[in-house]
């Protein structure tokens, strides 16, 4: 067995590695999308959460975003004053 072969799981799903390299690239490349419209900080939180809320995996959504929502401070939210 080739070691490109060995299914290993990531984030629930099975991948071999050569998956797991395209799905990353596809990734990057979304990522280099995203970055190419001149976001700011608080656009990538803003991303970063939006994203995060489409898991599918509940528990890892609302460990993410709470994470998120930490870091990111009030700038997530409107806040009516």
């Amino acid at each position: 067995m080739n070691h490109n072969d060995k299914q290993q799981k990531f984030f629930g799903e099975e991948f071999n590695s050569e998956k797991r390299a395209e799905q990353l690239s596809v990734a990057r490349q979304i990522a280099h999308e995203i970055s190419r419209f001149e976001v700011s900080e608080t656009q990538k939180f803003m991303i970063m959460y939006l994203i995060a809320l489409e898991l599918e995996d509940v528990t890892k959504m609302q460990e993410l975003t709470t994470v998120i929502k930490e870091l990111a401070g009030d700038i997530l939210f409107i806040k009516d004053d």
